[in-house]
């Protein structure tokens, strides 16, 4: 699994030359999903016309229409979809660059998680027990629901999700940081924050799929596999009229 969540995020290279591939992508995937929409709204006709394009189906019409066809009618319906995650997708892919264009619009510092304090729980010197952990981050977030716990490779804090009442990602948008010795360091509420970190916290739940449910995740399943016969039938499209022109080889 580790090498699949590699492959989407860095396509397999390193990291600094993976990000700006995988960066890239995206970009192009959001400028294609927008540049079609607007072709499709800006094309001849009526409103009903151009959605009677769309089923306009004849069985002795020619491949290169029906694949027209099926470009504009999975297009139209994955575009919505494709474009928020190509989007959500740039501001994951590139964080630090994100949070300098929301600060420089809203003039509000992007804080990272830690910025609020706790009380530090009365802990032993020697490394607390799952119970102690659990028992420290409920008394940080005393109406949240405990829905994951991650422990660090080495060195750095544990950090237990709670979830709140309203809270939209299904790991909860509140982070509590503990020490081995089950210490609470600091703890992040997502409630109060200003616009500029809610957004920028909800566009790694966005691009996840956590927020709307299995309907959501389904359509965003969809999208995707949408996405791979655009690009199919994008292709056919852009070659087969070039066969025919000169200096063209087939």
């Amino acid at each position: 699994m580790d090498w699949m969540i590699d492959l989407h995020h860095n396509l397999l290279l390193s990291e600094a030359t993976g990000r700006y591939v995988v960066g890239a992508a995206g970009a192009a995937t959001l400028i294609s999903a927008a540049t079609g929409l607007l072709y499709w709204m800006l094309a001849g006709g009526t409103w009903k016309s151009r959605f009677t394009r769309l089923i306009g189906y004849h069985p002795d019409q020619s491949g290169f229409k029906t694949t027209l066809d099926l470009h504009r009618v999975f297009g139209l319906a994955a575009c919505g979809l494709l474009a928020v995650g190509s989007f959500t997708g740039l501001c994951v892919c590139f964080p630090q660059n994100t949070r300098a264009v929301l600060v420089w619009m809203t003039g509000v510092t992007i804080s990272g998680r830690g910025d609020v304090r706790a009380p530090r729980a009365k802990s032993k010197s020697a490394p607390a027990g799952l119970n102690g952990l659990i028992l420290s981050a409920q008394r940080a977030v005393p109406n949240g629901t405990l829905r994951e716990i991650r422990f660090p490779d080495a060195g750095g804090p544990i950090q237990i999700r709670m979830k709140l009442p309203g809270d939209f990602r299904s790991t909860g948008n509140n982070v509590v940081s503990l020490d081995r010795a089950a210490k609470v360091t600091a703890v992040d509420l997502y409630a109060g924050k200003p616009f500029a970190n809610r957004f920028y916290q909800s566009m790694m739940a966005l691009h996840d799929g956590e927020w709307g449910g299995p309907a959501y995740r389904g359509m965003y399943a969809g999208a995707g596999f949408a996405s791979a016969l655009l690009t199919i039938t994008g292709v056919f499209l852009w070659w087969v009229p070039r066969r025919g022109r000169p200096g063209v080889k087939n």
